[in-house]
Parts: C-alpha cells; structure tokens; sequence
C-alpha cells in the first residue's frame, strides 16, 4: 500500500470556492499547498491560458512541486473536431512544460451520443500520446458516464492504449448500484491511471452533486475500505498518480492554508 500512498499530491480546485477563485489566487495556493508538505498538484490546463505555461511552470519549480495531472478534458464526448483538437493542444502544451502523465477527461452531460464520443475519446488519445499523457476517465454519478462500468466501456472499446480510468473513490461509493467490485476485478493495472482519495458519510445526500461538491470526508472519517482497494491496486501492479480530492465546505472555511493541511495529513495517515 505504501507504493501507492508515499507521494500523494492534491486537486488544487479543492483550494477554492471554485476553478476561477483558485486562479485568481493561484500564488498563494501554491504556497500552502507546499507549506502543507504536498509535493506534487492536478491543475486546470485553462492555467497556462491565463499565465502562459512557462509562468506556471516557475510557479510551481520556486515551490518545489510538480504537476501529476491535468484536468480536464471535455469536448470529445461530442465528438472528433476543432474543439477536441484544441484541447488537446492546449495539455499538449502543459504536459511538456510542467511532466505530467495524467489527463483527467470527464463528461459534463446527462446524455451523450455514445458512437460521437468514442470517435472523440480515440481523437483525444492519439493526439495527446506523442506527449506521454494518459487519457483518464472519470465517471461522475449524475452524468451519461455515471459508472466505472460505463467508464470502462468507452476505453476498451476507443482502442488506444494510452486510454485509461481516474479512479475517485467517493464515485466509486456513490455510483449507482454502489461499488463494483466485478468490473474493478477485470481491469489491468496499468489502466489504473489516476486515484483520487476522498471518503464519504454512510448515508448518501438526496443531492448527490452536491454532496459530491461540499460534503466529502477526508480518507479515513468515511466507509471506503482503503486497504480492501490499494490492496487490489498492488496486486495488479497498478501505479497510478495519486491526489487527494476533498470538496468539503467546513474544511475549506478554514482558508486554504488549513484545507491543504487537512488533505496531506490525513493521506498521509492512510
């Protein structure tokens, strides 16, 4: 497990009310995510847009962090075109300036053409591979991918090798139908791109997005079994990057300084 656990870096969006209040104090939620001991981020592409790529890059070099993961992709699931190539030129871009391996790809919608978004999914990873990133899905509940299983579907079935899963394990609770240990079971580790580590309460919200965005719990306050999943994790050889990411209004009213400090002490426990 310890393989796993030993360099768990953080959502920065976790840092802020929202992606845009995070950009505006980028600086210093830079500064307490490494006064925290956090050595390495998942950030917003759109970053390198606002900054330019270099400037993030120093930003993160003067602070000793890294970037582990991008986020996130958004217009293949309608499709191959301008707007998917453009996305990919713009984590092209951050990838090579800042090292990271992993690029988070979500769908926003609740529906979706299934036939589009596989062409637009295949697009996305042959267009970022020459830059080694690893194109990772993450189901979200409320959304037309709203299952690992749906998640798996559409990577298996794009064909690129460089297609993988983000693997959030409040989702992973919350999915419907709850956790899916037969799909989980089938997987090769090295599909096992990204993990983000977040807990949940026991009874689920009747909201389920907006508990996803203000009620999770730090990794070991909650019911995921930890040890159950990084165990299963080790024995397939899995090495993903790992991030915490923990939406939780009561935490971050303490300002991000105390959230960050929340979020690597309690990954650190695990």
């Amino acid at each position: 497990m310890t393989a796993l656990t030993d360099d768990v870096g953080v959502c920065i969006g976790t840092l802020g009310a929202d992606p845009v209040a995070v950009a505006r104090d980028l600086p210093a939620v830079l500064d307490a995510v490494a006064a925290a001991g956090t050595t390495s981020v998942s950030l917003h592409t759109f970053l390198g847009s606002m900054f330019g790529v270099d400037t993030v890059a120093s930003m993160l070099a003067d602070r000793g962090l890294r970037a582990g993961a991008l986020e996130a992709a958004l217009a293949w699931s309608s499709g191959p075109g301008p707007a998917n190539e453009a996305e990919a030129e713009q984590s092209i871009a951050m990838a090579e300036a800042l090292g990271a391996r992993a690029l988070l790809t979500v769908v926003l919608e609740p529906e979706m053409d299934r036939s589009a978004a596989l062409e637009g999914l295949a697009q996305l990873c042959t267009l970022v591979a020459p830059a080694g990133l690893q194109v990772c899905l993450e189901w979200l509940p409320w959304t037309a991918m709203a299952t690992m299983a749906s998640a798996v579907d559409l990577m298996e079935a794009c064909g690129e090798p460089n297609a993988a899963l983000c693997f959030d394990t409040w989702h992973w609770m919350r999915q419907p139908g709850g956790p899916d240990v037969a799909v989980l079971d089938r997987l090769d580790g090295s599909r096992l791109g990204y993990l983000q580590l977040c807990d949940a309460v026991a009874e689920p919200a009747a909201d389920v997005f907006a508990e996803a965005m203000s009620n999770r719990q730090l990794p070991g306050d909650g019911i995921v079994d930890f040890v159950g999943l990084f165990d299963v994790f080790d024995a397939k050889g899995a090495r993903p990057y790992v991030a915490s990411e923990i939406f939780n209004a009561s935490i971050l009213e303490r300002g991000p300084a105390a959230a960050a400090a929340a979020y690597h002490d309690a990954c650190a426990r695990l």
